[in-house]
């Protein structure tokens, strides 16, 4: 879909799963990986990642982030403003992973078998396609920068702590009978996991309980680019609290 942002992100019951995925990608003996959480800090980003969220998502986002601090957790709310930056890049100029799918799927867009995909898709692959050579650009241009800048902005033993996605799952039917909700919902479960993307983070999804119809909430917790052991490291001190 998008070359310079597509990876592997298997989907597992545990983190220590993903450690064990992660050491065979890189070819490496299993290594067993622990946190000393005491001294590492979870930074809750006020502004965008946490821009309306449902109340149920809230609620339960909250309530996990009290367990983690009665359970020794530091934790601290801050502006991060890199994270609002690249999304008011997006907002300005396109997505770069919009651009990249209309460019890896050029030749489909000109062929009949377009007819074959989901309108949904194609609408989306068409936007991608539409946006100007100077927006692609800026979007290419600011990634470096915003990258170092997210870097700066943590400090090695510190990770973002955010609600995976701002809604929970909704009704599949009133998602297939009106494309517009349907391009809502779609940016908005987008929003989050897209910037960090971008920003090239390393990302742990964790569950953290279910909303008020019992539908499940996601957590994430980032680090700064290259820091895969650490957060790995973390996650483990993280499910570990959560289950005790």
């Amino acid at each position: 879909m998008a070359p310079s942002l597509d990876s592997i992100g298997p989907l597992v019951r545990t983190v220590a799963d993903a450690c064990l995925i992660d050491d065979a990608l890189l070819g490496r003996a299993p290594a067993f990986k622990e946190s000393e959480h005491k001294r590492a800090r979870l930074v809750i980003p006020s502004g965008i990642m946490l821009d309306g969220l449902e109340a149920g998502v809230a609620a339960a986002f909250e309530a996990t982030a009290g367990i983690l601090a009665q359970r020794g957790f530091a934790i601290e709310h801050r502006a991060v403003p890199v994270l609002d930056l690249t999304h008011y890049l997006f907002a300005t100029f396109g997505t770069l992973v919009g651009i990249e799918a209309a460019d890896v799927h050029r030749a489909l867009l000109d062929s009949p078998e377009l007819a074959r995909v989901d309108a949904r898709i194609v609408q989306r692959l068409r936007s991608g396609q539409a946006i100007p050579a100077p927006n692609r650009q800026a979007l290419r241009d600011n990634r470096p920068r915003l990258i170092a800048a997210m870097t700066a902005a943590l400090a090695p033993d510190e990770a973002l702590l955010f609600p995976t996605v701002p809604m929970a799952a909704p009704p599949i039917a009133a998602l297939e009978a009106d494309p517009a909700w349907f391009a809502q919902c779609n940016a908005r479960v987008l929003r989050n996991t897209m910037i960090g993307s971008y920003l090239d983070m390393p990302v742990l999804a964790l569950p953290c309980g279910t909303d008020g119809s019992g539908l499940p909430v996601g957590m994430s917790l980032a680090m700064a680019t290259g820091r895969d052991d650490a957060l790995l490291a973390l996650g483990l001190a993280i499910e570990g609290a959560l289950a005790a």
